[in-house]
């Protein structure tokens, strides 16, 4: 619902007849404008009309305002059961810690925190590699197991992957050799992180051979070795438990300091809250 107040109701403000402020929300007092989190939406959209604003939130209110940019207004009068409107989730019964807010959302729009039994975000999501010869997005409609969204990463214009002269001052990559590649730590993209029953938060994968099998460690927090048997080609899957979660990196390295993989998390018991999926990532030294 929106309303309107006289502009000569505002002190020392000079208004022609007919100028009205409209309210930002349905509760009878005139609020700060909300924009939609980072990550589902970009920080100013660009607008001229109401309908471009559309964000498919059923309980916000899309419009286009002073200056032709979005905003969106969650409006908890849409809501039904005492439900609050959360401008990412929809209608929703507020949270009493983080697993209520990351589970079910798009992988784009972040990560969320519990504030005051409201959702709020946290981190915004970070495709980001390194490379200055990719270009790193989001895309939502990504499938990424049970998660919609994931990083795509695509050559950037005057780049060769690496793997020959033209990378626009990016390092020409060294073949990778098997049977001495396996060693040294790797940059992730994008960074793994969980704060539910299960805590980590990965930027970095490390490779080592050790007692006859490969080791993967992540830092700075991660609660378990990944292990798998020597590979003898660039191809490696390595896996790992805690009492929470069972986990499998496995991927291939396209040269010496950069491979392609997939992280993929499951939880059972009590940690089934936490959710799970498989991962797109790259890492690179």
């Amino acid at each position: 619902m929106r309303f309107s107040l006289s502009c000569a109701l505002l002190a020392g403000l000079a208004a022609a007849p007919g100028c009205t402020v409209q309210s930002t929300s349905d509760t009878g007092r005139f609020d700060a404008p909300t924009r939609d989190v980072p990550g589902r939406d970009t920080a100013i959209e660009s607008c001229s009309t109401a309908a471009e604003c559309d964000d498919g939130v059923g309980c916000t209110f899309d419009d286009c305002v002073i200056g032709n940019v979005c905003e969106h207004m969650p409006l908890d009068s849409l809501c039904e059961g005492g439900q609050r409107c959360d401008p990412v989730r929809g209608c929703s019964s507020g949270c009493t810690g983080p697993a209520d807010c990351n589970t079910g959302i798009n992988f784009c729009d972040g990560t969320f925190a519990c504030a005051g039994g409201t959702c709020r975000l946290a981190e915004a999501r970070s495709c980001d590699d390194g490379n200055a010869c990719t270009v790193d997005t989001c895309d939502p409609t990504v499938a990424n197991g049970d998660v919609m969204g994931g990083c795509v990463y695509t050559l950037a214009t005057g780049c060769d992957g690496g793997t020959g002269t033209g990378d626009a001052g990016v390092p020409v990559c060294d073949p990778f050799d098997a049977a001495s590649g396996y060693t040294g730590t790797f940059r992730v993209a994008p960074v793994l992180s969980l704060d539910c029953t299960e805590r980590y938060n990965v930027t970095t994968f490390s490779f080592a051979i050790s007692g006859g099998m490969l080791r993967v460690t992540g830092a700075p927090s991660f609660g378990t070795v990944l292990t798998g048997p020597v590979p003898t080609d660039a191809s490696f899957s390595v896996s790992g438990e805690t009492a929470c979660g069972s986990y499998t990196l496995s991927g291939m390295f396209v040269c010496a300091t950069r491979f392609s993989g997939t992280f993929t998390s499951s939880f059972s018991g009590g940690c089934a809250i936490c959710g799970g999926g498989s991962m797109p990532i790259v890492g690179r030294i």
